[in-house]
């Protein structure tokens, strides 16, 4: 994540913590989000998002009357940490499952 940092405050002349902050506060954002975030008008915001996305930062979605712009580095982070979090919980369910069955086979066979 300290890579994308660096890209944008590299890159980008409207690089600021209250833009980052933003775009690590959920795994997308929206123009009305920077706006209220950076207190810039709508076409300001509309520009910083469309250059990010421009520059392959962002990924732009429509979605119906509005953009979305999502940060895949985040959202990937998000989704492969919740799917390890799942992975483990089966196993441990798994495991809890093996034990209960031991226990029955213990009980039957006294």
């Amino acid at each position: 994540m300290m890579s994308y940092k660096h890209k944008i405050r590299e890159n980008y002349k409207f690089y600021s913590q209250d833009l980052l902050n933003n775009l690590f506060k959920h795994p997308y954002t929206k123009i009305e989000f920077v706006v209220n975030d950076l207190n810039v008008s709508r076409i300001t915001a509309a520009n910083y998002l469309n250059k990010l996305a421009d520059g392959g930062l962002l990924t732009k979605k429509k979605l119906e009357t509005g953009n979305y712009y999502i940060n895949e580095p985040l959202f990937n982070l998000l989704t492969n940490r919740q799917k390890n979090v799942l992975a483990a919980s089966n196993v441990k369910k798994r495991q809890g499952c093996e034990m209960q069955s031991v226990f029955l086979e213990e009980e039957l066979s006294a």
